[in-house]
């Protein structure tokens, strides 16, 4: 069997995710959960379709371990804590170094081959055999693996309840508080660890940023975005504005020229799931709340400069109210809202070029970093200011439309306060120490 995952835009503009066949047809279950747990519940697109893919891995898992989970619980039996064992172990893998393709690598395995010749089969022979058949296998970030876990036991219990939902006993209930517990078990084992460092990670260093922010000036000699001045307005405006404001790089394609509030010098970040008006295929999503960002006057001029110079100068632009548009006719997009694929050139660009002038190929730099030096810079302003942490959490959140992300941040400020205390403290037994020492030496013998 094969799944695959299709998509198909609806009139209203939203896109319907289905598993299905190599046929296009849907597999009922798979595909109900989809429809019913996912697609309706009202979270984002492109989150209905990365879960879709997590369940995808999860029922070729199964189909690997010849387990038919959908006629094990119409008969009344679950999962087991080996089986579950089992899949958290795989869900932390690379889909091609997963269980699920070992039967695959197998049928392989057993096809004949033509041997021309037979070594001797030494003891030297057989060690470096066997050691060059071990195969490193490819980790999962912590978040893949939380993802497949949390939708396989979804998913579990979305089948229990479709086989159950009218039965009185308590094995079914059971059961669905068992596989959860299970599976939360096994999330929490790489979860907490790994949040615990991304609060205490730093941002991109000042001397990245400040060179970042040199390079992308119009007339820099260094400039990474080509001839066009179109093309160089367009894309400084566009980080420094997710630098100056926090905003993510997908909400930053999706402003339109309505959003914006010229006499506030703001500009409205709204959430616009099934946006009819919106062309491009694989659509930005905003994850925050609907909320405003400010500008500075220098920022705003930026803006204004762009709109009036060259977005209102490029064919094809008035055809759509998105802020930024493309400027090249590649595809025939000229005009057109920029895609994903616009932004993640922009930052690529940006990376490479950083990663040359700092002589450092390994630098690591994405959109996602300016919104974490943008915290990173709100908290240190916060604390010169002596601003107390509850109120610093309410100016966050008014700022970056999300609790939950102003939480994490939160935790930075937590353990830079830390560090500081520490500091402190290290200053006040300096201080104690050499007291103590003028003081030996003012006691006479």
């Amino acid at each position: 069997m094969g799944y695959s995952l299709r998509t198909v835009r609806l009139e209203d503009g939203s896109d319907m995710h289905s598993i299905t066949d190599k046929f296009w047809c849907p597999y009922p279950y798979p595909d109900l959960y989809v429809h019913v747990k996912l697609w309706r519940s009202n979270i984002a697109s492109n989150t209905v379709k990365r879960r879709a893919y997590e369940l995808i891995f999860f029922l070729h898992w199964l189909e690997s371990k010849e387990i038919d989970l959908t006629a094990r619980t119409a008969c009344g039996d679950w999962l087991t804590a080996e089986e579950i064992e089992d899949f958290s172990n795989d869900a932390g893998l690379n889909a091609k170094d997963a269980g699920l393709t070992v039967q695959l690598m197998a049928k392989k395995a057993l096809q004949p081959r033509k041997v021309t010749k037979f070594p001797t089969l030494s003891d030297k022979f057989i060690s470096n055999a066997i050691h060059s058949s071990k195969v490193q296998k490819k980790v999962v970030d912590a978040a893949t693996k939380n993802g497949r876990l949390r939708t396989a036991a979804h998913y579990a219990c979305f089948l229990i309840d479709s086989f159950h939902a009218s039965a009185t006993e308590p094995g079914p209930s059971d059961a669905k508080n068992r596989i959860n517990v299970w599976f939360e078990e096994h999330k929490s084992k790489i979860s907490r660890h790994k949040d615990s460092l991304r609060a205490l990670k730093p941002a991109i260093s000042d001397q990245v940023f400040d060179l970042l922010l040199d390079i992308i000036q119009e007339n820099h000699k260094d400039n990474p975005f080509g001839p066009d001045p179109a093309v160089r307005a367009r894309n400084r405006l566009f980080v420094e504005l997710i630098a100056e404001t926090g905003l993510r790089k997908g909400a930053a394609n999706k402003i339109k020229l309505e959003d914006l509030r010229p006499q506030e010098r703001g500009i409205v970040i709204a959430r616009r799931p099934n946006d009819p008006d919106d062309p491009r295929r694989d659509r930005e999503q905003q994850k925050t709340e609907n909320h405003m960002v400010v500008m500075s006057d220098s920022l705003y001029a930026l803006l204004d400069n762009y709109i009036q110079q060259y977005r209102n100068n490029t064919p094809g632009a008035n055809s759509n109210d998105f802020l930024f548009v493309t400027h090249n006719d590649t595809k025939s997009t000229l005009g057109q809202p920029t895609s994903k694929n616009n932004v993640t050139r922009v930052f690529s660009q940006l990376r490479n070029k950083l990663r040359e002038l700092n002589g450092d190929k390994s630098l690591k730099f994405h959109a996602h970093e300016l919104r974490h030096k943008w915290n990173e810079k709100f908290t240190l302003s916060a604390d010169r200011k002596l601003a107390p942490a509850e109120k610093v959490e309410q100016m966050r959140k008014q700022s970056l439309g999300n609790r939950q992300t102003a939480d994490h941040y939160n935790r930075y400020q937590i353990s830079e306060q830390a560090k500081r205390a520490v500091g402190d403290l290290q200053r006040e037994m300096e201080k104690a120490r050499e007291d103590r020492n003028e003081l030996e030496q003012d006691v006479p013998f």
